[in-house]
């Protein structure tokens, strides 16, 4: 049996089960430069940071992306080979997956570069890719519910995030100083954003019981 070879997953294709691709060094993804904002303000020392002033948050730019790899293909097999990786990612926005980090993808626009030939075929795959890396499952946490609060912990990687809040019953849902009601079904409230750390939802029902389920993709830098 063939050893699996590591690659890397560009939607639902991989480069070596798929391709027969080598990677022939690390793929490169970039850190994500921080987007800043500053103002001259005459009299003032220095310069006014607005960097974070839209929404409190630190907001990134695209990060970039680079895998070099390698065909052992013939010269008669090759042609038919590129087309197939063409067809199926050049230009598209796809979940990039690297099987080295299987946790977490990252998802973007990605280009087939043009190949060269020493007696293999070596070509790179580029992209720009979204700041964060997202895991590759959704995190959800699930409680039962009465009259009474019950406490919820929920804990959030860098990104900030709305959860899906879905309840079986109508439902007070506490947030900080902020109380919301639902009725029993699916909802995202702004006013209920998870950041880095770990925090605390409190959630009763207006009478009987239910559960309620918070559903989240969290992402990391």
């Amino acid at each position: 049996m063939t050893p699996d070879i590591l690659g890397i997953t560009f939607g639902t294709y991989h480069t070596w089960r798929d391709w027969g691709l080598y990677l022939t060094g690390p793929a490169s993804v970039s850190l994500p430069s921080v987007q800043t904002s500053y103002a001259d303000i005459p009299g003032r020392d220095g310069q006014l940071d607005l960097s974070t002033a839209l929404d409190g948050e630190v907001h990134y730019e695209p990060r970039d992306f680079s895998a070099p790899l390698m065909s052992l293909s013939s010269p008669e097999d090759w042609p038919g080979l590129y087309s197939k990786i063409l067809n199926a990612i050049h230009g598209q926005q796809l979940n990039i997956m690297l099987d080295e980090d299987p946790n977490w993808y990252y998802t973007g626009r990605v280009a087939v570069e043009s190949p060269s030939y020493d007696g293999v075929w070596r070509f790179d795959i580029t992209g720009s890719l979204y700041p964060y890396k997202l895991k590759a499952v959704e995190t959800s946490v699930t409680a039962s519910l009465t009259e009474a609060d019950t406490e919820i912990s929920l804990s959030c990687d860098r990104r900030p995030v709305v959860p899906t809040i879905t309840t079986t019953a109508e439902t007070v849902l506490t947030w900080g100083a902020d109380s919301y009601s639902v009725h029993a079904g699916s909802h995202r409230i702004p006013g209920i954003r998870l950041t880095q750390g770990t925090h605390t939802l409190k959630a009763r029902t207006t009478a009987g019981t239910g559960t309620i389920t918070v559903s989240y993709l969290e992402g990391s830098l």
